[in-house]
């Protein structure tokens, strides 16, 4: 008797286990920011600490903050008012985020042999590309290069040595254009906030910058649902 009623409390506890267990659910969020868009999908298994709502407020906040950082859209952000100050030689404090892509930029600059350069700013400008008014003609040769005697990695001197990172120009018009890294550097910040909440499986993807770690788990399908998911599909055929 004793070994019939201690198999049934275990058969028991077997199964409140495995009903309490979650099961896989694909979580999507989305959002705008940086002039473009950001898709976020993740798996919450049941050990993910923030709830979706809370987890896509945390992201929002991080997005903004990259933003007022490193945008040259926004008049006030860290980036523009460097680009805005027109004294040479003139190091001034800036936050260890816009040092770190800045000095990553750098570093391509270095790695690529100059394609990549993110002092291009005043020409971006000068084709209608930034923050500046669309130019209504072509712009002339005098123009470009005018422009592009502002350009160059060495017209800009970042200082790591300190306390606080400083960063100066050597001529006026050096104007910096992280738009080809800060994007990358707002996935890595997400990615962080999802690990930080325990979030093992993960895509995140802002402005074609992708980064994924993780697997699709397998996850069942009701036949209901596969159905109208086949149904969806060949109909999308069809068109």
């Amino acid at each position: 008797m004793k070994k019939v009623l201690s198999g049934l409390i275990a058969v028991v506890l077997a199964c409140s286990l495995s009903a309490c267990k979650k099961e896989p659910e694909i979580i999507s969020l989305s959002g705008k920011t940086m002039g473009t868009t950001y898709h976020i999908r993740y798996i919450d298994d049941g050990s993910v600490k923030e709830n979706s709502e809370k987890t896509h407020e945390q992201i929002e906040v991080v997005l903004k903050d990259v933003n007022q950082k490193m945008s040259t859209y926004i008049k006030d952000s860290e980036l523009s008012r460097f680009n805005q100050n027109t004294q040479v030689n003139t190091p001034i404090e800036i936050s260890a985020d816009f040092a770190k892509v800045l000095q990553e930029a750098i570093r391509l600059n270095q790695v690529t042999e100059g394609s990549l350069d993110v002092t291009v700013g005043p020409v971006v400008n000068l084709w209608g590309f930034g923050p500046e008014k669309r130019p209504e003609r072509k712009p002339t040769p005098e123009q470009l290069a005018e422009r592009q005697g502002w350009v160059g990695i060495d017209k800009i001197h970042l200082d790591m040595s300190g306390k606080t990172p400083t960063l100066s120009k050597a001529v006026p018009q050096v104007y910096i254009d992280l738009s080809s890294i800060a994007k990358g550097f707002g996935v890595d910040q997400v990615a962080d906030v999802l690990e930080q909440n325990h979030v093992q499986n993960y895509m995140v993807e802002i402005g074609g910058e992708i980064r994924a770690k993780g697997k699709m788990p397998k996850i069942k399908l009701g036949k209901s649902l596969l159905k109208n998911r086949i149904i969806r599909v060949k109909e999308q055929f069809k068109k």
